[in-house]
């Protein structure tokens, strides 16, 4: 007898499939969760045996889908449907979000690469700019999971940038065309780090370590990657910008000795 923890025996789900999906109607895209695509690190929670949070076979340095908790491994195929760029206003230490801004809209003190500050007319207050770069994308091996955020923030954004000039520079093979920007799948690695003791993740090390797989199916554009394409204002609006993951070490002092993978 075949037996799925989650869902049951085969033979006692067997008498559900004359009403397959019935109900799930009711539940409209504006009513289900957006989840992150959160690469790991050695203080998650969810690697920890001692946290509520903690989900088995986890390690740092893999991908997790923050709202089904599946884990993908330390390399990933990802179709990227949309991107879009963001400065977010942090309270200092990332003390709290104040809100969003469209990149160039208010005056910040570029100190830093990808983090500024900014005197906020409304509070009075010192505030962190802090740039995000987002991917709404899909998993291509795990594409019935639906659409996934993967922001990329401080020491991410050169790999981010890479792998949009990567997308841009993709042709269709028949015509010679520029290719849609979710006319690939392409898979993404993940390095380690160290500065000075702590040791973190990252997509990327000397490179990108994101490479072109293969074009997207017909049937993969029909079924899935063409409905989340339409879907993206409504998928946009419901995305919980709180929790960003910070993807650089802004908390760790020291050079970078680097990227490797593993």
């Amino acid at each position: 007898m075949s037996k799925d923890r989650k869902n049951g025996t085969t033979e006692e789900a067997g008498f559900l499939n004359d009403v397959a999906g019935m109900g799930n109607d009711a539940v409209s895209t504006d009513e289900r969760a957006v989840p992150y695509l959160r690469i790991l690190q050695p203080l998650s929670p969810q690697v920890d045996k001692g946290e509520n949070e903690y989900v088995e076979g986890a390690e740092p340095g893999m991908f997790l889908n923050t709202v089904t908790n599946r884990i993908y491994g330390k390399e990933i195929n990802l179709i990227p449907i949309y991107f879009k760029s963001l400065w977010l206003e942090w309270k200092t230490e990332r003390g709290g979000l104040v809100g969003r801004h469209e990149p160039g809209t208010i005056i910040v003190d570029k100190t830093d690469f990808t983090e500024w500050t900014y005197d906020n007319p409304s509070t009075g207050m010192k505030n962190t700019i802090q740039d995000t770069f987002m991917f709404f994308v899909l998993d291509a091996d795990h594409i019935s999971d639906g659409p996934m955020i993967f922001s990329m923030t401080s020491s991410g954004i050169k790999h981010a940038k890479n792998w949009n000039t990567s997308i841009l520079l993709s042709k269709l093979p028949d015509t010679g065309n520029d290719a849609p920007y979710f006319g690939f799948v392409w898979n993404v690695k993940v390095s380690k780090y160290k500065k000075d003791q702590h040791t973190y993740y990252q997509i990327g090390g000397k490179s990108s370590n994101i490479e072109q797989v293969r074009m997207i199916t017909k049937t993969e554009y029909i079924e899935h990657v063409r409905p989340t394409y339409d879907d993206i204002a409504k998928i946009e609006a419901r995305i919980d910008l709180t929790q960003i993951q910070d993807t650089g070490t802004n908390s760790i002092t020291g050079p970078d000795t680097g990227g490797e993978s593993f």
